[in-house]
């Protein structure tokens, strides 16, 4: 009864342990795979933030030049 029960525990340890190197080789795979989307979306924001960045410096010179044309006029309509 004895040596039964020690052998089914035996037993029970190394399935513990199989499971337990099968489970740690999941995570690592599944650790890879989100930070390599983890990346891939790191990129995609970088890009999206530089687009931005080109757009609201264009902006800004839009309305430099608007600006500069608008007192352009009042100086002639008023001061001249």
């Amino acid at each position: 009864m004895k040596s039964e029960l020690g052998a089914r525990i035996d037993s029970v340890k190394s399935d513990l342990e199989a499971a337990k190197h099968e489970l740690g080789g999941r995570i690592d795979s599944l650790e890879h795979s989100l930070g390599s989307k983890i990346d891939a979306v790191d990129h995609r924001l970088d890009m999206k933030i530089a687009r931005l960045d080109g757009e609201f410096a264009l902006v800004k010179w839009m309305l430099g030049f608007t600006l500069a044309f608008e007192v352009a006029l009042f100086y002639k309509l008023f001061l001249h």
